[in-house]
């Protein structure tokens, strides 16, 4: 019997058949794509200044919409890249208990970082363009501080960034059940499958309650999300409604069909070895029970 690797040879193993397939079907091009576009989003919107908008004063009188006293965010920019990191480690993780692969949790990771990245590339330059004051406007200039952000209420980022990577985490569910495609329990399995969307909409919900933003801008940051988080699922799957929902797209890789190799003459020789073992044994059986054997 052949001697197994032990558990640090076959991770290390595992990492460079990982990089290879990286590099082999070019996948890695998406994802450095995907972190310049929000490195340069950031570094472009934190040189640039916001628009300076006029504070509307109707009848000479403060505007009510901006005078809302400022309150701690109930859910916090921390709090926000937290669940958008755990949220899709627990479904990629009950995922893999049921089944899926690897490469099925690589493409729903790499889906959800395409459409935060795109929803990046749309929030952030619209609310340096916009500057629109936030519901907090007056208190913050009574206070003289957190002026250049009280010009950034539109749209929300909150909203934004959730909705885009709960929206993938939902018809990534949807796709899993194949919920257009069953005859019974759609209403259940559909609620199922949407269950991600109530935290989008927690958090984006979140940003009125606590004064930050106005239901404009929520609207607007759930309208970007969703449509991101459409694109950036359909680029690594097929729609929850096709005959192949819930297979992740592949492409080609020499590295993935080397090591399928491997594997299937590691089960064929494990598989004749059982067999001659399996014969031997079949044939010293034969020769105890033979009548003409000598004794």
């Amino acid at each position: 019997m052949e001697k197994q690797p032990n558990v640090f040879v076959r991770m290390i193993r595992g990492m460079g058949v990982f990089v290879g397939w990286m590099i082999d079907t070019r996948y890695w091009v998406e994802w450095v794509t995907s972190l310049l576009i929000i490195i340069t989003v950031l570094y472009v919107t934190a040189a640039a200044e916001p628009r300076h908008r006029l504070t509307p004063m109707p009848d000479g009188f403060l505007d009510p919409n901006l005078s809302f006293p400022r309150e701690p965010s109930i859910v916090g920019i921390i709090d926000l890249w937290v669940t958008l990191l755990v949220v899709p480690f627990f479904v990629g993780m009950f995922s893999i208990a049921f089944g899926s692969t690897w490469l099925d949790v690589h493409h729903l990771l790499l889906s959800i970082l395409q459409a935060v990245s795109l929803g990046h590339a749309f929030t952030d330059p619209m609310q340096m363009a916009v500057g629109r004051q936030r519901p907090t406007w007056f208190e913050r200039i009574e206070d003289d501080s957190g002026i250049r952000s009280g010009r950034q209420s539109y749209p929300s980022g909150h909203a934004t960034y959730s909705t885009s990577g709960m929206m993938v985490l939902s018809l990534y569910l949807l796709s899993k059940i194949r919920v257009f495609r069953r005859d019974r329990y759609q209403m259940v399995l559909v609620v199922f499958g949407l269950s991600p969307i109530v935290i989008a909409v927690f958090i984006g919900t979140s940003r009125i309650m606590d004064h930050h933003h106005h239901f404009e801008d929520i609207n607007a940051g759930f309208f970007i999300g969703t449509f991101t988080g459409f694109i950036g699922f359909h680029l690594n799957y097929p729609p929850v409604w096709n005959k192949n929902a819930g297979q992740p797209n592949t492409r080609g890789s020499r590295v993935y069909e080397k090591v399928k190799e491997k594997e299937e003459e590691a089960r064929d020789k494990a598989f004749q070895g059982s067999r001659k073992g399996q014969d031997k044994g079949m044939k010293d059986n034969g020769d105890a029970f033979d009548v003409n054997a000598k004794v």
